[in-house]
């Protein structure tokens, strides 16, 4: 059922798949009480119409609103397009001026929209598409609102919309899960860990898991901050457990510590999360030196204004470990990368994905990119010698190419190709 539950998710972000039509029955996609209308050119004042009955027509209004479909003396009736003066498109069928049924809505391009209307009424039944990939959709079933929300980086939470009742988060292996209660902003209230067993689909088209609970190990919001990682600092995150470990680096340099592959991993796979101190970046001129006294080699860009950082306290495993890809090491021929990620147990946070195939027992090898002209000495140290000896690059070359190559991939392959015979590769 694993494999029905992911085409099921990805029929819900195909823009072309008929989803809610599916799930929603014509009764329950409608409400039963008497609604008033409510035009969507109400208020709006047309410009001019032609006076014919349902023919193709457009209508303008003065507010710079546009109608272009069937019209009936200057009405939207029937099938067209509406659109308002801020740019938001209404698409499907007008009864009386009023969308009715199912409409598609968009305000941009990074999102795509549609919900049942009665009459100009939305009745809360809707699917939303985002371009990072989100997905949210609710849909009405026997008197009750069942809503599902895919988030940035996989994770899923589907449970009834009331507040009182039980959701579950779904991480992206699809047999991982938090079973619990849940905020407004999807953070877990109080919930516990769990094992997802499989997954059965109801008469009414929903997929539900099959939880084997571990009410044992318990788990809420964490609640990170500017000073602080959170509360639970040695409670370790169920999917990590099974997925890695920390041990002795094999890197170069003495690296220490290093985070390890527990099983075989996939491109894709999600393998390790990033929690860490919130700290606002300041607007410079200039990035941080790594001379600096804000520079911090756990230090990772959450956002344009917000960074994670692992304070020096909290680096070792003994004082944190309920995540752990601060753990992961350097390398410029990475295994892994790192992407956004929304946990209902630490907030948007950030984690690593194999960008490749990973056997078990492997090192979990990530790109840290730092800025080179202000990074720390061993990581130019590093740069320079990946350049000479795995590019085989000379040092007149490193010294007048060196710094724009790491910063533009591109230009790194062009000026590697011109590189005859490279000396066999020792380091990474």
């Amino acid at each position: 059922m694993w494999n029905d539950f992911s085409e099921w998710i990805r029929r819900a972000q195909d823009p072309s798949a008929l989803f809610l039509q599916e799930l929603q029955s014509e009764d329950e996609g409608s409400s039963g009480k008497r609604v008033n209308p409510k035009r969507i050119d109400r208020g709006l004042r047309p410009l001019g119409f032609s006076s014919e009955l349902n023919v193709e027509n457009q209508v303008n209004y003065e507010d710079g609103s546009s109608f272009h479909g069937d019209v009936i003396l200057g009405t939207p009736f029937g099938l067209g397009t509406f659109q308002k003066s801020d740019g938001t498109l209404y698409e499907g069928y007008f009864h009386e001026g009023c969308p009715d049924g199912l409409v598609k809505i968009s305000s941009n391009e990074n999102h795509f929209e549609e919900a049942y209307f009665k009459l100009g009424h939305n009745l809360g039944i809707y699917r939303r598409l985002s371009m990072d990939n989100r997905l949210e959709f609710r849909v009405k079933q026997k008197r009750h609102f069942f809503e599902l929300v895919r988030f940035e980086g996989g994770g899923i939470l589907m449970g009834p919309t009331a507040s009182n009742r039980s959701r579950i988060f779904i991480y992206p292996d699809q047999r991982t899960a938090i079973v619990g209660q849940f905020d407004d902003k999807h953070r877990v209230i109080k919930g516990y860990y769990g094992h997802v067993d499989g997954f059965r689909r109801s008469e009414n088209g929903l997929f539900w898991p099959e939880i084997r609970d571990l009410k044992t190990l318990t788990v809420g919001f964490e609640r990170p901050n500017t000073f602080s990682l959170g509360t639970n600092l040695l409670e370790r995150d169920l999917y990590e457990k099974k997925t890695c470990q920390v041990g002795l680096s094999k890197t170069q340099d003495n690296a220490g510590e290093g985070l390890f592959a527990l099983r075989d991993l996939r491109q894709g796979d999600l393998i390790a999360f990033f929690n860490g101190v919130r700290k606002r970046r300041v607007i410079r001129a200039m990035p941080s030196s790594a001379n600096s006294e804000d520079w911090s080699d756990y230090s990772i860009t959450l956002s344009r204004d917000i960074s994670l950082d692992i304070p020096e306290p909290m680096r070792s495993i003994h004082k944190y470990q309920a995540t752990l890809a601060h753990k992961a090491c350097h390398s410029f021929e990475p295994n892994s990368a790192f992407r956004r990620f929304f946990h209902p147990r630490f907030g948007l946070i950030m984690c690593i994905i194999a960008i490749e195939h990973i056997q078990k027992e492997q090192e979990i090898l990530v790109h840290y990119r730092y800025p080179i002209k202000s990074a720390p000495s061993w990581y130019q140290s590093q740069w320079y010698r990946y350049l000479r000896y795995n590019r085989g690059w000379e040092p007149e070359f490193i010294d007048q190419f060196g710094f724009v190559a790491h910063d533009v991939q591109e230009t790194l392959e062009s000026l590697s190709t011109r590189i005859q015979s490279p000396p066999s590769p020792v380091f990474k």
